[in-house]
C-alpha cells in the first residue's frame, strides 16, 4: 500500500482544519471572519475551498476579502472568482474582475462570464476590469469581439479608451477588418485618449490596417500631441515592408 506523501497528508489536514474553521467562523463577528479571510489566503492553494465558501458569506466586506485572497492565489482560483462576477455587490463583482485581469491569459476558462458580465453589469469599473481581463487573454478573447465592436460608442470615454485597445489586442490575431473600421472610427472620438488608443491599436495590428492610412495621416494634424505621435509611429509600421 502506497503511504501518503508529507504534501499530501499537509494539503489534507489543511482541508480539516478549513473544514473546522468554517463552522466556527459561523457564529463568530464580521471583522472576524474578515481576518480570518486574510490569514487563510497566506495559505495558497489548499485554502481555496475555504475561500470559496467565504464568497457566500452575508458580510460583503467578507466577500471582498475572500476575493482579494483569491487574487494572490492566482489560476487555480479562476473557477471561485468567475462565481464571484455574478456578486450582488458592485464591490465584490469589480474586484473579481481586476482579479482575473490579473490572472491573465490563463483565465481564459472564464471567457463565458467574463462577456456575459460586460454586456449586463451597470458598474463601468467592473466593466473596465472585465475589458482588461479579455485583452490580456489575447488571442483565447476573439468570442468576445461582436460584444466588443459596439462597445466603442459607449457613453463612457475610459470604457471606450479600454475597448478600443482590447480589439486592438485580441483582433491583431484573427480577422482584422471589422476591428480596423471601428478603430478608424475611433479616431474621431471627441475624447483624446480614445483616439490615441485608435492610433496606437492601428499600429499594433501593422500592415494588415492599411485602410486606416488615409484616416491616420489625418490624425497627424491632430490637436493632441500623444494622438499625433501615435498617428506617426502606426503609419511607420503599416508601411514597413518586411526585407
Amino acid at each position: 500500500m502506497k503511504m501518503p506523501t508529507k504534501q499530501t497528508l499537509a494539503k489534507a489536514a489543511i482541508l480539516f482544519l478549513g473544514l473546522v474553521l468554517i463552522g466556527w467562523l459561523l457564529y463568530q463577528e464580521p471583522w472576524v471572519r474578515e481576518k480570518v479571510v486574510a490569514l487563510a489566503g497566506e495559505c495558497g492553494e489548499p485554502a481555496v475551498p475555504f475561500l470559496r465558501h467565504a464568497l457566500q458569506d452575508e458580510n460583503h466586506f467578507v466577500r471582498l476579502q475572500a476575493t482579494q485572497a483569491l487574487r494572490a492565489i492566482g489560476a487555480d482560483a479562476v473557477p471561485s472568482l468567475s462565481a464571484s462576477l455574478r456578486d450582488g455587490n458592485s464591490q465584490v463583482r469589480s474586484e473579481a474582475a481586476y482579479a482575473l485581469a490579473m490572472v491573465g491569459d490563463k483565465a481564459k476558462s472564464a471567457l463565458p462570464i467574463l462577456i456575459e458580465t460586460f454586456k449586463k453589469d451597470r458598474n463601468n469599473k467592473t466593466r473596465g476590469h472585465v475589458v482588461r481581463a479579455l485583452a490580456l487573454m489575447g488571442k483565447d478573447a476573439q468570442e468576445a469581439i461582436p460584444v466588443l465592436l459596439p462597445a466603442v460608442k459607449d457613453p463612457d470615454a475610459a470604457i471606450r479608451a479600454n475597448v478600443v485597445e482590447a480589439l486592438s489586442v485580441i483582433g491583431s490575431h484573427g480577422e482584422v477588418e471589422s476591428v480596423v473600421l471601428v478603430l478608424v472610427g475611433a479616431l474621431s472620438d471627441e475624447d483624446a485618449t480614445v483616439r490615441a488608443e485608435a492610433a496606437e491599436g492601428l499600429g499594433r495590428i501593422g500592415p494588415r490596417a492599411k485602410a486606416g492610412i488615409e484616416a491616420l495621416t489625418k490624425a497627424g494634424e491632430d490637436p493632441n500631441a500623444r494622438v499625433r505621435r501615435e498617428a506617426a509611429e502606426a503609419l511607420a509600421t503599416i508601411g514597413r515592408v518586411k526585407q
